[in-house]
């Protein structure tokens, strides 16, 4: 035995050195395994775009008038940026003109882009219609109508009418039935009245039928519409009733009202 091994002696904190730890080597090879932790930043490597984005859109409880209110953070930034330039900030205010210029380019720049779209789209169908009328068919039976895609080039608007399945086929077919069956309502009113003379009851029954009409033949391409009679009209307030009904499609409701310009007042 050396001279150090006779100078150690075993006691508290010094165990005997057969049973000490091994340099380099764990005492407890089989401990239990560390807690999974939270995912941290660092750990989670979204694209920048995606990480943004979803920072947008996260929904932050804010106090509007003294009741809370849900706003996603685009909704608070433009907020309270829009509500700085109001009270006369000329940073804030060059700021969210810039914000109205940037959206304003964005929004002419995709109305563009589907107009062209809609426009060779249509060109097709009318070559493919010209072709199906020269085999001998009748354009009104095909499927797909270039009437189908309605385009108001001044306004710079497109309507699409394609039913794209079963669902969308069987809708389609409903509003012509409706249009069918109020035109034949509306046809039987106008003997009615000939033959016996108005009164509040028709014509309340005849109001809601031109109305009726005038929905189905907006939500219908123009070549399966038919506008109705002439000599019907339906007044201002009855109008104004239907069309809270469509309070829910705020543009269709619009387009609705449009197409009742010929009011009657009352």
């Amino acid at each position: 035995m050396s001279r150090d091994d006779e100078s150690y002696r075993v006691g508290r904190n010094r165990p005997p050195k057969e049973h000490q730890f091994m340099k380099g080597k764990s005492g407890n090879p089989n401990r239990r395994p560390k807690k999974p932790g939270k995912a941290s930043h660092e750990s989670i490597k979204l694209p920048l775009d995606q990480l943004v984005l979803a920072e947008a859109n996260r929904v932050l409880t804010l106090r509007e008038d003294g009741r809370p209110a849900k706003r996603t953070v685009s909704e608070t930034i433009v907020m309270k940026t829009w509500m700085t330039a109001a009270a006369g900030n000329a940073h804030a205010q060059r700021t969210f003109l810039q914000l109205i210029q940037n959206a304003q380019a964005r929004e002419d720049s995709q109305r563009r882009e589907l107009l062209l779209r809609a426009y060779e789209l249509k060109l097709d169908l009318e070559e493919a219609r010209d072709q199906y009328v020269a085999g001998g068919g009748d354009e009104f039976s095909m499927r797909v109508h270039p009437t189908d895609i309605e385009i108001d080039y001044a306004k710079g608007d497109v309507r699409f009418f394609i039913p794209l399945t079963d669902e969308e086929w069987a809708a389609r077919a409903y509003l012509v039935r409706v249009l069918n069956d109020e035109h034949v309502i509306l046809e039987r009113h106008s003997e009615t009245v000939m033959i016996d003379g108005d009164d509040a009851l028709l014509q309340l029954g005849r109001e809601g039928a031109i109305f009726r009409v005038h929905v189905a033949n907006e939500a219908l391409p123009p070549r399966l519409r038919r506008p109705p009679p002439a000599q019907f009209r339906i007044r201002a307030s009855t109008a104004a009733r239907l069309l809270d009904r469509l309070s829910d499609w705020p543009q269709f409701r619009e387009r609705i009202r449009a197409k009742l310009s010929h009011l009657d007042p009352g």
